[in-house]
């Protein structure tokens, strides 16, 4: 059964994002043990989405979700893999291919830069900021919104790794080649992480 739906008034990821990774993109690979285990922490795949779902539900189904199906790799490692199904899944949403089209008309440096405005069609706690440093580089800074600061409780930082392998998606997608990332925790208590994107520009 899915929980009752989240309100705007708290931490919360939209039914967009749900559709994308599990109807979308992992829906080959949604078994029905995992259908089970999802039903019980408050997603019902069986059932309309909610239009919105509390941050802890997103973080307990991550959680699962990683550790039924990459088994083999660190929590972190398999987070990041369901980033890249999310992207994949997002792609074939109404939003998300909107979005494409967009992306591949700017490029690459211009959609990591609008990365804030993109994010908020999925959820309503993380904000970033995005600077260019140079042709192929870009550093993304992202963090829990401040009325949400201290009603987020994550020590591994799933969803921060989630956002690695949408990133790291994103460039491979736009440029055929895959980037170095390097992550910088400043604030676990507010999830607070700085990205360093780099990728070639030769080919």
């Amino acid at each position: 059964m899915n929980t009752a739906p989240a309100t705007l008034q708290e931490p919360a990821f939209f039914g967009p994002a749900f559709e994308a990774l599990y109807l979308q993109g992992l829906r080959d690979e949604v078994t029905p043990r995992l259908r089970r285990q999802l039903a019980a922490l408050g997603l019902d795949l069986s059932r309309p989405l909610h239009a919105a779902y509390s941050f802890d539900t997103w973080l307990r189904c991550l959680e699962c979700t990683a550790e039924t199906l990459f088994p083999e790799l660190e929590r972190s490692e398999g987070i990041a893999r369901l980033g890249l199904a999310f992207l994949d899944g997002f792609r074939d949403t109404l939003i998300g291919r909107a979005v494409f089209q967009t992306s591949r008309l700017i490029g690459v440096e211009r959609t990591l830069l609008r990365m804030d405005r993109n994010a908020r069609t999925t959820n309503n706690l993380y904000r970033s900021t995005s600077e260019r440093l140079s042709p192929g580089h870009v550093r993304l800074t992202s963090f829990v919104d401040d009325d949400f600061v201290g009603r987020v409780s994550d020590a591994r930082l799933a969803p921060v790794h989630f956002q690695r392998g949408i990133v790291r998606g994103i460039v491979e997608e736009l440029t055929g080649r895959t980037p170095r990332l390097e992550l910088e925790v400043v604030d676990p208590r507010r999830h607070h992480v700085v990205l360093d994107v780099r990728w070639s520009l030769t080919s």
